[in-house]
């Protein structure tokens, strides 16, 4: 199939390998620093693989009538690179969101069919060592579904595309407990790594870290049971746990942007989750100081006009459910 990956930095570049080496022509959009380095990807760790990927910056240098497409940029890119994909689909082409935090589909189906959307989530843990290095520090679960409920074929493109990356999918006709609780993971592990400057096992290693990662996935439990979100079966802390001791090497994204100085996905994870809190009468005071300090973070280099601007621009999307 022709393939694009659109946004794509370390996740998106280990998922193009992937479905390079099963056969599929793939194309990736990335950011110009990462171009010239994809002529000579190496990656490292928990799966290797060495090669050449066709990448462009340009988003005028893609080709066009893509089989499929994967979004892999960071939350807060959604709404600007979505109507630059969906023109340069085939008609009936599936457009998967494979990213953190809440409302990224929602987006998505500003510019496309929602019944052409499909959702997918991966614990895998992936980060860029330098450009044209990665690392792969942690596995863990990929889960796909649609958007819509009865809109199951484009969806069933896109598992079949994660099959052949060798990501073994879970299918799920509803994602959106999904969504939920790998927001709820992401809110109590990446917030703590950022601000503190560690990998995941340290969060877990720590005991003040550890408890203050704790706290917050309770206050996210909270939060999601007044808003009675169907979550899935099974125990959220044991799970947090779990993906902090199989990611125990790995950096996460927000530590990454908080290391190179650029915008955080801290609207559309924690940030969106205390606004909902304010709303529903939740009392979420862990999360408001994480929020509040990655904030303070991001004023720090980005200016507190530019950070403030980040939120502003998430404020209009939090209307629609997620």
């Amino acid at each position: 199939m022709k393939v694009l990956v659109a946004g794509a930095g370390a996740i998106g570049q280990w998922l193009g390998a992937r479905l390079q080496d099963a056969g599929h022509a793939v194309q990736l959009l990335t950011t110009q620093r990462h171009v010239a380095a994809l002529r000579a990807l190496r990656i490292d760790g928990l799966s290797t693989w060495s090669g050449a990927l066709d990448a462009t910056a340009d988003p005028n240098a893609l080709g066009t009538r893509f089989d499929a497409a994967f979004l892999v940029c960071k939350a807060h890119q959604t709404q600007l690179l979505a109507p630059l994909v969906a023109p340069r689909l085939a008609p009936g082409a599936v457009l998967a969101t494979l990213q953190n935090g809440f409302g990224n589909a929602q987006k998505v189906a500003h510019f496309l069919p929602p019944a052409q959307v499909a959702v997918a989530l991966t614990s895998h843990g992936i980060w860029v060592e330098a450009p044209g290095q990665l690392r792969h520090a942690g596995v863990g679960a990929t889960q796909v579904g649609p958007f819509v409920p009865d809109a199951e074929a484009s969806a069933r493109t896109a598992e079949g595309l994660l099959a052949d990356a060798a990501l073994a999918p879970e299918w799920h006709a509803a994602m959106r407990g999904f969504v939920w609780r790998k927001a709820m993971i992401n809110h109590a592990v990446n917030p703590v790594a950022a601000l503190h400057g560690v990998p995941n096992g340290e969060v877990l290693a720590q005991p003040t870290l550890h408890s203050l990662s704790s706290g917050l996935l309770k206050e996210a439990v909270a939060l999601a049971e007044r808003g009675r979100v169907p979550l899935p079966p099974g125990d959220l802390q044991d799970l947090l746990d779990a993906t902090l001791r199989r990611t125990a090497a790995n950096r996460v994204s927000m530590l990454q942007d908080v290391d190179a100085k650029r915008a955080t996905e801290v609207e559309q994870i924690t940030g969106r989750m205390v606004r909902l809190a304010e709303r529903l009468l939740v009392s979420m005071p862990r999360s408001e100081s994480v929020y509040g300090r990655i904030k303070d973070l991001e004023a720090s280099y980005l200016g507190a006009e530019a950070a403030t601007r980040l939120a502003w621009d998430e404020l209009p999307w939090e209307a629609e459910p997620f």
